[in-house]
């Protein structure tokens, strides 16, 4: 036998069984309804007006239906509420005119109780009755949404969890350092306001809070005779001072939570023009955040009195920052500052 007498029988066979399955006189026979029960997802089989011609076992039970013959004859719609009859609609409007499978939508359908299903439908012209119907793969979710909704729920209560152990970590250091008061609290919501005004997103705005509130976290590691000095340092213990943004960032680097807030911790004594520490970077080099912070942070430590200072005026402090803006801030930090302070 030939190579082309095999193919030819071989499609002869495979037109012969599909017949089996083809509609007759508009309606989907016995075959096609049998290959329908056995299946373990929930299918619809709809004509273009949304008239069920075929339901399974499947998708009734997944209705609170009995029986699947009870759906024949009814509209799709009345099974979707009508905050998802829009985009229901659109899909089925879509894949009446472009063939093939479309990707699953996530939706609800009424349940016989009053409640709501949710599910994910796939939409498809159906095999045997071509654009004359839509067939519809039913997907029960709701497990899995129940997973989903608990993993949010965890994972939401753990970032409580670590906000609230950051906020607890800057007020002992607030603490501590009786010259700063409520200081951590201050800069952190000045400095995410100020991250708003300069368009940074919201991904980037939470990791500049939880730097923010950390930003001196590493003078947990400093001597109180530096620390608590009431005067200016000498070379000495200005030497160990300059040492506490490489301890912050040596102290939350193993923490994978904290990696990406280290940014403000580790560069926020750093200046535009590279008279900064510990690494005298210069403009750019410095993260985005840290150059934000670092106004803000000399903003309020100028407004703060000090036990060598009283706290300067606010008209004081104003001028300082725009006079060193593009030697020690950023100029358009300063700039956007000044506009929204």
């Amino acid at each position: 036998m030939t190579i082309h007498n095999r193919k030819h029988r071989l499609q002869n066979w495979t037109k012969h069984r599909l017949d089996k399955f083809r509609p007759e006189n508009g309606h989907i026979n016995q075959y096609w309804r049998q290959f329908f029960s056995l299946l373990p997802e929930g299918m619809i089989v709809t004509r273009a007006n949304g008239i069920i011609e075929l339901a399974n076992p499947s998708v009734a039970s997944l209705l609170g239906i009995q029986n699947p013959d009870h759906l024949i004859g009814c509209s799709i719609e009345n099974y979707i509420p009508g905050d998802y009859k829009a985009i229901f609609n659109s899909y089925f409007e879509m894949v009446s005119v472009i063939p093939g499978r479309h990707e699953p939508v996530e939706l609800e359908l009424w349940h016989m109780d009053g409640s709501r299903v949710v599910v994910k439908v796939s939409f498809a012209q159906s095999p045997y009755l071509g654009k004359h119907a839509i067939q519809l793969a039913i997907q029960d979710i709701r497990e899995q949404k129940h997973i989903e909704d608990q993993m949010a729920r965890a994972t939401f209560e753990l970032e409580q969890a670590y906000r609230s152990t950051l906020e607890g970590w800057a007020l002992a250091l607030d603490k501590r350092d009786h010259e700063t008061g409520d200081h951590s609290k201050h800069v952190t919501d000045k400095t995410v306001e100020l991250a708003l005004a300069m368009g940074v997103n919201l991904e980037q705005i939470v990791h500049i809070r939880h730097g923010a509130l950390l930003h001196d976290i590493g003078k947990m590691a400093i001597p109180d005779r530096v620390l608590h000095k009431p005067g200016p340092l000498n070379e000495e213990e200005w030497s160990v001072m300059q040492k506490h943004p490489e301890i912050a960032r040596d102290m939350l680097l193993p923490i994978d939570y904290l990696q990406p807030a280290i940014e403000i911790p580790y560069n926020h004594h750093e200046r535009w023009d590279g008279s900064g520490y510990p690494r005298q970077l210069k403009g750019q080099e410095i993260p985005y955040s840290a150059r934000i912070f670092s106004v803000v942070d000399v903003y309020d430590a100028l407004r703060s009195p000090r036990p060598y200072r009283d706290a300067w005026p606010e008209t004081k402090v104003l001028d300082y920052i725009q006079n060193n803006a593009g030697s020690l801030f950023d100029p358009q930090v300063v700039q956007t500052f000044i506009e929204y302070l």
